[in-house]
């Protein structure tokens, strides 16, 4: 998880495919959201 910070390259793809998928669906925002929060949970 420290990695993903010092080298955050899955973080900011992570951020940019949530974009685009929330760009497609409004229902993304909350679903990205829930993800993000159990994403920066681990």
């Amino acid at each position: 998880m420290l990695q993903d910070f010092i080298f955050p390259k899955n973080l900011i793809g992570y951020l940019f495919n949530l974009y685009i998928w929330k760009r497609h669906s409004g229902f993304a925002l909350d679903v990205g959201a829930t993800q993000l929060k159990r994403y920066l949970e681990v």
